[in-house]
């Protein structure tokens, strides 16, 4: 098993560090954490204060195991001042996530802001829904009336249990919907019915459920229309009227 070492002396937030030099002149402290290396990810970093983007940069060291007596790597990663380090799929990966939605990244500050307050730990995809709740006033200004109301779609409560009975995560934190296919019909011809209602009303086609499966089923929506969004809970400013137009919901099952 690969580790990357990371010895941040300016990063305040990573987790499970560990003084190992102290340099009493100017009280600074080199810390270590080692983050778990995942296949076909390369370690990234952003600078918080301009917002450069790059691979981080990594210094290799071969060491000798004394029992073993074989020679074993080393990957060390020479930290920067103001810095956070990740592990993604390349440069635009992450930015490409929050383009797909929808999400404006013109206020590069403010995503650089939320993302130094995110763990080591935190997965990707739980970053990116962190970063939308943030921006949630940018995004109901998408779907908001002249009057301030937001309508919207609710999710019936047994297709949101069966979606998030359904998912699995990735090792970045994305959801896979393994739906079975019977399933996975009535709830697209649910979202179908739905959404085609509220939009010959003239009103954006918006889904609005919990936050634990809202990329969920968004990505469910998107087998059904591009043009469908889907925003949490949280993600709703206090000052709007929201107003439910409609249900997604299944179609009650005939009694006998």
């Amino acid at each position: 098993m690969e580790f990357y070492d990371l010895s941040p002396s300016t990063i305040a937030y990573v987790n499970q560090t560990e003084v190992v030099q102290k340099k009493k002149q100017d009280h600074e402290f080199k810390l270590v954490v080692q983050q778990k290396r995942i296949p076909g990810l390369t370690m990234w970093c952003i600078n918080l204060k301009t917002g450069e983007i790059k691979p981080a940069p990594i210094k290799y060291e071969c060491i000798v195991d004394l029992k073993t007596r074989k020679p074993i790597r080393k990957q060390s990663i020479v930290v920067e001042p103001h810095t956070l380090y990740r592990q993604c799929l390349n440069r635009k990966n992450f930015i490409k996530i929050l383009l797909r939605e929808g999400v404006s990244i013109r206020d590069l500050a403010f995503i650089l802001e939320r993302l130094s307050d995110c763990s080591p730990a935190m997965k990707l995809y739980a970053i990116v829904e962190y970063i939308r709740q943030g921006m949630k006033r940018v995004i109901c200004n998408k779907y908001k009336t002249d009057e301030n109301e937001l309508f919207v779609l609710l999710i019936d409560s047994d297709i949101e249990k069966l979606i998030q009975q359904s998912v699995r995560e990735t090792e970045e934190g994305e959801p896979i919907v393994g739906l079975k296919p019977q399933a996975l019909r009535a709830i697209q011809q649910a979202i179908a019915n739905a959404v085609g209602k509220i939009q010959s009303e003239g009103f954006p086609a918006l889904i609005i459920t919990n936050s634990r499966i809202r990329r969920a089923v968004w990505e469910l929506c998107r087998t059904v229309s591009k043009n469908i969004a889907v925003i949490s809970n949280e993600e709703v400013t206090g000052d709007l009227k929201l107003t439910i137009y409609g249900r997604v919901e299944l179609p009650k099952k005939n009694e006998d």
